[in-house]
């Protein structure tokens, strides 16, 4: 909130509210429609190191319970390739490759991080997200 009302960093102004959408992305609300505008215009945005991807989002009569439009094509994040973990205990690999309901626990954990645990040749992670679009 505080970038996007500073107007020497965001070019922003007064912010109504940041609220987290499901997709991964925020919806910032200026009090100010032509805030909002000229944040939009600015070619780049940084914070924390971080580069953003500010793009307009617009609603319609619904009001702010619909999803609204913006273009998807600039939001999209690329989804992890499996990660082979490397350097596991030996004992400990074989104890959760014997241990189903230990490799069932884990499953269930890693699910809320959309994740698996796989044992195949090499202990790897691997990603549950669908890369189709949604």
């Amino acid at each position: 909130k505080k970038y996007f009302q500073s107007k020497a960093r965001s070019d922003g102004g007064l912010v109504h509210r940041v609220t987290p959408r499901e997709d991964g992305c925020f919806t910032v609300k200026f009090k100010q429609e032509e805030d909002a505008l000229r944040v939009c215009k600015k070619s780049s945005h940084v914070m924390s190191d971080a580069t953003l991807t500010v793009t307009p989002l617009f609603f319609f009569e619904l009001g702010d319970n619909c999803n609204g439009i913006y273009d998807v094509s600039k939001h999209s994040v690329p989804l992890p390739s499996v990660l082979i973990m490397e350097n596991v205990d030996d004992h400990f690999e074989n104890f959760l490759k014997q241990s189903n309901p230990v490799v069932e626990q884990l499953n269930l954990e890693l699910k809320k991080k959309h994740a698996k645990v796989v044992f195949d040749e090499k202990t790897q992670m691997e990603c549950l997200l669908d890369p189709a679009p949604l």
